[in-house]
């Protein structure tokens, strides 16, 4: 009974150690500074300097924030690693453009992918959505 004891706390160590090193999402920058694309074989893995980097604007966003808080499922998905999305972020981070909703605030532009496939570029906004108190304005074509 106690070899079953100190196997079993065992198990649940190595469990709890495994599941607390997982990254919370696959989220990747760009090394390329295309346009319409990544070249996602390229790509690194976002460092937490990165993930901490602020809007440069009267928002203060950081990137962490906006992908976690984006108005759109699918930046949201691949910030969790949820329903195996994994997005890659362009190299510049925080720069201006955008839509008519906000023409030259700030955002990140984001590229999603299930697999190896891009599904779709998303534009999240240092601006929350006119509709929403807790989500990022995002964009998505």
């Amino acid at each position: 009974m106690r070899t079953l004891k100190v196997y079993l706390a065992i198990t649940s160590a190595l469990c709890l150690a495994a599941f607390s090193t997982t990254p919370l999402a696959d989220v990747y920058v760009c090394n390329d500074k295309l346009v319409k694309d990544c070249n996602i074989k390229s790509a690194v893995l976002i460092s937490p300097e990165q993930y901490n980097l602020e809007s440069q604007n009267s928002h203060k966003v950081t990137v962490r924030q906006a992908l976690e808080h984006s108005s759109q499922d699918s930046v949201r998905n691949g910030y969790s690693n949820t329903a195996n999305t994994d997005i890659y972020l362009k190299k510049d981070f925080w720069h201006e453009g955008g839509t008519t909703a906000f023409p030259h605030d700030l955002h990140i532009t984001t590229y999603v992918y299930k697999g190896n496939n891009k599904q779709k570029t998303c534009h999240t906004f240092s601006n929350m959505s006119p509709k929403s108190t807790t989500k990022y304005f995002a964009t998505c074509d």
